[in-house]
């Protein structure tokens, strides 16, 4: 698998990236474009879309030095049209 990241920092409190990934072995190609804006120190907001037809959101805030929690929605939108709507959330915390 080979995978390139491209980051850039916009402003101190947005950060924009692309990331492109190879895998070689499922000959599966995919492209994420994503953003993360800092809405405060200890909070943000990120979402990305990629390829795929995956769009992610994403809220994540720090309690602590060390504690970080993150909530996170996603959606495929290649089946958006359709009667059957595929939606994932989850929650991190690390």
């Amino acid at each position: 698998m080979v995978q390139l990241d491209l980051t850039q920092t916009v402003l101190p409190e947005l950060m924009v990236s692309s990331r492109f990934n190879f895998d070689r072995r499922k000959d599966k190609r995919t492209l994420r474009l994503m953003g993360k804006y800092a809405l405060k120190e200890t909070e943000a907001v990120s979402s990305s879309i990629g390829s795929d037809g995956i769009f992610i959101g994403a809220f994540e805030w720090r309690t602590s030095k060390h504690l970080k929690t993150r909530v996170s929605a996603q959606m495929d939108l290649r089946h958006y049209d359709s009667d059957s709507h595929h939606l994932g959330v989850s929650i991190e915390i690390s």
